[in-house]
């Protein structure tokens, strides 16, 4: 379990890793025009989706309900933006994944891109946000886990450090 959570925090940071590169601006700003822009705008789109579906179904087997609400809010983020999103080759299937659609993305402008996830949208900032929740929630619950396997061990060592000291756990005179 602590392996799951580990796993989702890690997508999660990935996420919000994304949002933020969607909100650079200026000459890192992924709107740019030309070839290679557009290549590397829609490499981190692609990139965003796949870690976006991961933690989403992470979640889903985590049946955490703090990270459950997390998953909800993100759905809801994404259902407000639908018609938006479709227009540019990203539909949310039932389960709240996303799909992608490569060749109706590379026929969009850079500009239809960025009023959805640039600087003049709060999609970015809202999903950034909630990632870091679930990141952050998820690296509590890790902890929590192992702290807890943790302390079981340190209790059976010291039962058998004491054994080790007496002979025996019992006192032998009854």
């Amino acid at each position: 379990k602590s392996y799951d959570y580990e796993i989702t925090g890690l997508a999660a940071e990935r996420v919000e890793t994304h949002m933020k590169r969607f909100l650079e601006e200026g000459e890192k700003s992924l709107y740019q025009e030309g070839e290679d822009a557009g290549k590397q705008l829609t490499k981190e789109m692609e990139s965003f989706v796949s870690d976006y579906n991961m933690m989403i179904r992470k979640i889903g087997d985590l049946s955490d309900s703090v990270d459950e609400t997390y998953a909800k809010k993100l759905k809801m983020e994404i259902s407000a933006r639908e018609t938006a999103l479709k227009q540019i080759g990203i539909t949310q299937e039932k389960d709240g994944t996303l799909s992608f659609d490569k060749t109706v993305f590379q026929t969009v402008k850079p500009e239809a891109v960025q009023k959805i996830f640039g600087d003049k949208s709060t999609l970015s900032n809202r999903v950034q946000v909630l990632a870091s929740g679930v990141k952050s929630n998820c690296r509590k619950q890790a902890a929590a886990l192992f702290a807890t396997t943790s302390g079981n061990y340190s209790r059976y060592a010291s039962d058998s450090n004491q054994t080790r000291q007496t002979g025996s756990r019992y006192n032998a005179k009854g």
